[in-house]
């Protein structure tokens, strides 16, 4: 699956950093939904209006490797333009994106493969895409994720708290070798800083995978589904 269409009608990174504006909130109308661009916060919950029932998509950038997009309402055709501009927006700013769908009651197959296209994007450029969404949920968003068992290709989180926690905790394996012929020598690294134990031999990828998930499973945060790596 490939990068995020930018067709004709499509609108690159600039331009749609250009209606998004600058980080103060700024909000652009279109004929069904309404895109809010919400200023840079500390903490994992900026301010919404819940008395604005029509489909929205929220952006925000609340760290400089991470950036959200907050999908609200019902989605489809209707949004699918605004929506594929805050992921390209989003891709194009940050290491790392997620999308909330905490408040998302409908999600069609375009907007689905929007989401899966900004996956593999992000993590072709060893960024992390993850879902919010809440486990229990018995929206229409919640039935299609589960239906089209997207739980085995992306990370899904219960909250955006634990997805910044894993996001504390990303483990890579990395290839010691420095010359043709030489013996396997791997070893887990994680973004937190921990690095596992050099392995080598022809079992030093799976030693060093070993490594990697027992350290993050002794992280506390709630992980659903594993992503495809």
């Amino acid at each position: 699956m490939g990068a995020i269409s930018q067709g004709s009608n499509a609108t690159d990174p600039e331009a749609a950093s250009r209606r998004y504006g600058s980080e103060k909130t700024v909000t652009a109308s279109h004929s069904k939904v309404e895109v809010i661009r919400v200023a840079v916060a500390d903490d994992f919950s900026p301010a919404r209006d819940d008395a604005l029932t029509r489909p929205r998509v929220e952006f925000e950038t609340p760290s400089g490797r991470v950036a959200i997009v907050t999908l609200v309402g019902e989605h489809d055709l209707n949004s699918h333009e605004q929506v594929k501009e805050a992921l390209l927006l989003a891709a194009s700013r940050r290491r790392h994106v997620l999308a909330d769908l905490t408040r998302c009651t409908f999600l069609d197959f375009a907007v689905i493969q929007l989401l899966l296209s900004c996956h593999d994007e992000v993590t072709s450029d060893d960024g992390q895409f993850m879902l919010i969404l809440p486990s229990g949920s018995s929206t229409h968003t919640a039935r299609v994720l589960e239906l089209m068992q997207l739980g085995d290709v992306l990370v899904v989180h219960e909250t955006l708290e634990d997805a910044f926690a894993a996001l504390d905790h990303h483990v890579r394996i990395r290839d010691l070798r420095t010359r043709f012929g030489e013996r396997d020598r791997f070893r887990a690294e994680c973004s937190c800083g921990w690095k596992g134990e050099e392995q080598i031999g022809v079992l030093a990828t799976r030693h060093a995978r070993a490594d990697g998930t027992s350290h993050t499973d002794s992280r506390p945060a709630r992980v659903r589904s594993g992503a495809r790596r």
